[in-house]
């Protein structure tokens, strides 16, 4: 009798386990598109002097002139490993292009919100709360948010025409690497090519991770291209930490609104 409950019990226990695993795993639902008319600012052309992988990327993901971009929101429903756990979630990212960003992140069970937070760098200093943990302004966390900011400038492509202060570094007919501001210098991501379509297949930086003084290799890849507003931008990347082999998060982008009033969430540029 007493083994039957024991089993019971632990049979039961799995069978929790195993529905809230299954809960994780369920889509929520999008997130709202904001209500924001967005602004026309015009278009420049493309350069022809940018290194030849980057500018046939960018001749195929611009299809023409490149238009201008100041603001952005940006919506999708990513999935996140945290502690070994996989969980979906849906996200809201608001950005002064190149500059500053705002994530508000929510993580979700069978499409209930369980928690979540958000991550914010705005006039060069980071904060974030996830679960209730908080980090703020440490040097560490300031690199790692500035380099997001132009990680993430592949869903808003055109700040790397129009913005003066990126360079660029010409390395082979698949490689460059472009020289973004941080603080009172550079940092960089070196950018790889694929030689047959010309795209985009991997950025690679060297960025902090969590607590650590030490930067750690830190890799995106998309693994699917869209068009939005006729521009074409990565709607699903995965992020690695290449020191753990594996992604940690799966990003997917799928509602883009341009040059649209962000000031409720960032500082007006």
């Amino acid at each position: 009798m007493l083994v039957k409950i024991v089993v019971s019990v632990i049979g039961g226990l799995f069978a929790l386990l195993g529905l809230g695993w299954l809960g994780l795993q369920v889509k929520p639902r999008a997130f709202a598109p904001i209500n924001s008319p967005s602004r026309d600012l015009g278009t420049v052309p493309l350069p022809t002097d940018l290194p030849a992988p980057v500018y046939r990327h960018f001749q195929i993901v611009f299809q023409g002139d490149v238009p201008v971009v100041e603001t952005a929101v940006i919506q999708g429903r990513p999935r996140v490993f945290m502690n070994g756990l996989r969980m979906s979630g849906r996200y809201t990212s608001y950005f002064n292009a190149g500059y500053d960003y705002h994530r508000d992140i929510q993580i979700n069970w069978f499409g209930i919100p369980l928690g979540g937070g958000y991550e914010t760098f705005a006039q060069g200093t980071a904060s974030a709360e996830m679960f209730g943990q908080i980090d703020s302004g440490s040097e560490t966390l300031n690199q790692a948010a500035n380099l997001a900011v132009w990680a993430e400038g592949f869903w808003t492509p055109s700040i790397f025409i129009t913005d003066p202060r990126v360079r660029w570094e010409a390395i082979s007919d698949t490689q460059a690497r472009v020289y973004v501001p941080f603080e009172d210098g550079e940092d960089s991501l070196l950018l790889n090519f694929d030689p047959e379509t010309g795209m985009l297949i991997e950025f690679v930086g060297m960025r902090y991770k969590g607590i650590s003084t030490e930067k750690t290799e830190w890799r995106g890849v998309p693994e699917k291209w869209e068009r939005f507003n006729g521009v074409l931008i990565p709607s699903e990347s995965n992020i690695i930490w290449t020191e753990d082999g594996k992604p940690w998060a799966y990003w997917t982008v799928e509602n883009v609104q341009l040059n649209v009033d962000v000031s409720h969430k960032l500082p007006l540029r």
